[in-house]
């Protein structure tokens, strides 16, 4: 499900258009099991309240929450913001991707890292083969 601040079309900053499948206004933290904000222009959402509540609640009932580019510094402060400054989990950084607990974040080019690490927090590999696979399809470009 795509989520928007109203179910107006979006434009990316490469022209692609986003139809919101949603307005934030209509979702809620029980029903979302992954938030992943994929960056772009965020200044309009630094102080946008209703996304800054959402994350927090979402962060609060341990829900994955993912930001890559620009929508980085966003999660890591609803992070701060839910957990308190002493109750963030410390991050790992692996692949330049930084993982603390269910939060995951990258720089933009990091972008297959990223994705490979949020399936490690999703647990969506069957086994070490298939991560395995994974890394040498998607990171080194190698077919079977």
């Amino acid at each position: 499900m795509t989520v928007g601040v109203s179910k107006a079309p979006v434009k990316s900053c490469e022209d692609f258009t986003v139809l919101p499948d949603v307005g934030l206004e209509e979702v809620t933290a029980e029903e979302i099991g992954v938030f992943l904000l994929p960056g772009g222009d965020l200044e309009p959402w630094a102080n946008h309240l209703p996304l800054q509540k959402l994350l927090r609640e979402l962060i609060f009932r341990n829900k994955v929450v993912a930001g890559i580019c620009s929508a980085a510094e966003l999660v890591k402060a609803a992070h701060q913001a839910a957990r308190g400054p002493d109750g963030a989990e410390p991050a790992i950084v692996r692949n330049g991707v930084e993982i603390a607990g269910n939060i995951v974040t990258a720089p933009p080019h990091k972008y297959v890292d990223f994705a490979i690490e949020l399936g490690r927090v999703l647990d969506i590999y069957k086994d070490d083969d298939d991560f395995e696979e994974t890394i040498r399809f998607f990171k080194k470009f190698e077919a079977e």
